[in-house]
């Protein structure tokens, strides 16, 4: 026979684990909804969760993406050099630092596209704040307005040069 306070006890855990689902469920349908794609790592920079966005942006699916070091996924080269930009997410972690990429980055797609896309990484940290549980990672396409700050910086060149030649 169960005494009262063991009955209590377990609505309580009930009650708490049902919160619980609830709690991850609502975290769920927001990173489900937000337009940027958004990466989650743990402590090693292994992934743990991946948004809608972030497959369509890097090519990989939830499925596939989970569990790999993020790196292999966020694949990142310079629009200037094309060499492979810096791992925002090991740059995070040895620093515990948040950062924001240079606006000349690249995501290189599993399919091979090339997107200009502005990110930022910061640190996952747990309550008491001292232990780095992993990364957030969040990125955006900014091809479209990547390609019309760079149209303007050459018509004002050009311009410049005609002015200057009229002179």
């Amino acid at each position: 026979v169960m005494c009262s306070r063991e009955v209590r006890t377990e609505r309580e855990v009930v009650a708490r684990t049902r919160e619980l689902r609830e709690r991850e469920e609502d975290l769920r349908v927001t990173l489900h909804s937000i337009h940027d794609g958004v990466l989650v790592t743990d402590a090693e920079g292994h992934i743990t969760l991946i948004n809608p966005e972030a497959e369509r942006l890097t090519g990989w699916t939830a499925t596939e993406a989970v569990g790999r070091p993020c790196a292999e996924v966020f694949r990142i080269v310079s629009a200037l050099s094309g060499e492979t930009a810096a791992d925002p997410v090991r740059q995070v972690l040895e620093t515990g630092q948040p950062i924001g990429l240079a606006n000349d980055t690249l995501l290189w797609a599993r399919d091979g596209r090339r997107i200009q896309i502005a990110d930022s990484a910061a640190p996952i940290r747990s309550p008491d704040s001292h232990h780095l549980d992993g990364v957030v990672l969040v990125f955006r396409d900014v091809s479209e307005e990547y390609a019309t700050r760079k149209a303007l910086e050459e018509s004002e060149r050009r311009y410049r040069l005609l002015f200057e030649r009229m002179d």
